[in-house]
């Protein structure tokens, strides 16, 4: 089961929610935004699912080190929790990132957040966050806990950034 929602934050922490399914149903969906007077959204959302799910400039921390994937002008950082605090380092090549996405394969990992978007000091262009659960998070393979989860682990910044939490539970 794979469920992505999505939340903006800003110094009052605003939200807004809205499902992505990839269901007939949203493909309907999708096709009605595309000739809506909300034709931006579109156009955001297709933009979204390019940098989510095309291979972009990438950098990725794990407990390996950070490997730079591309030239320059990296988009994405691919971040395991438990090198969150990499993420709070001054690093030039954080300065074009668009992406931050953060997996999470354990309880254990929680505890190392909330991620503090004000203290990303060297995210010049970062418009999105993605929390990746790899596990059950919610104890019932459920999604039902990720909004108050996801709410808590972003503390908000200077800047509006979308959050977006995914559940992938491998059966």
């Amino acid at each position: 089961m794979i469920m992505k929602q999505f939340f903006q934050i800003s110094i009052a922490v605003i939200f807004l929610t809205a499902n992505l399914l990839t269901s007939s149903a949203f493909a309907q969906e999708n096709n009605n935004i595309l000739f809506s007077p909300t034709h931006s959204v579109a156009v955001e959302y297709s933009y979204l699912k390019g940098l989510v799910e095309k291979p972009q400039p990438t950098i990725a921390i794990n407990e390996d080190g950070t490997h730079l994937y591309g030239e320059k002008d990296f988009l994405v950082v691919e971040c395991a929790a438990t090198q969150i605090s990499k993420l709070y380092e001054n690093n030039v090549n954080f300065s074009a990132v668009e992406l931050v996405r953060i997996r999470l394969h354990s309880p254990e990992d929680m505890n190392l957040f909330p991620l503090e978007l004000a203290q990303l000091n060297s995210f010049n262009k970062l418009r999105y966050i993605q929390l990746m659960f790899l596990y059950d998070v919610c104890g019932d393979e459920t999604d039902e806990c990720l909004f108050d989860i996801a709410h808590s682990s972003i503390l908000p910044g200077n800047y509006f950034v979308t959050v977006m939490y995914q559940l992938s539970i491998s059966q």
